[in-house]
């Protein structure tokens, strides 16, 4: 979960409809969610509140672990996000 409302790039409401929507969309059965640091509880909340909405079940990834080495040590992951630095690491 890119973390566009805290670095101030678009305003919060916004943000939860497109996550919603890509959740939608790209989402599946079961699901890995790295939450950006410095987003809130409520906000964490919400987005959890949209994979229960759509009945998709999901893992909290430990943020202690580097997310550059969860993507050099696993294979076959589909990254999705909004275009983040991290998305863009995970792509190239």
């Amino acid at each position: 979960m890119d973390g566009w409302v805290q670095n101030k790039m678009c305003e919060e409401d916004v943000f939860l409809l497109l996550m919603k929507q890509l959740i939608k969309e790209n989402a599946t059965a079961h699901n890995y969610i790295r939450f950006h640091p410095n987003q809130t509880t409520l906000e964490r909340q919400e987005l959890l509140q949209f994979f229960d909405d759509f009945n998709l079940r999901y893992d909290i990834m430990d943020s202690s672990i580097p997310f550059e080495f969860i993507l050099t040590s696993c294979s076959n992951l589909k990254i999705v996000g909004m275009g983040g630095a991290l998305c863009f690491f995970a792509k190239d």
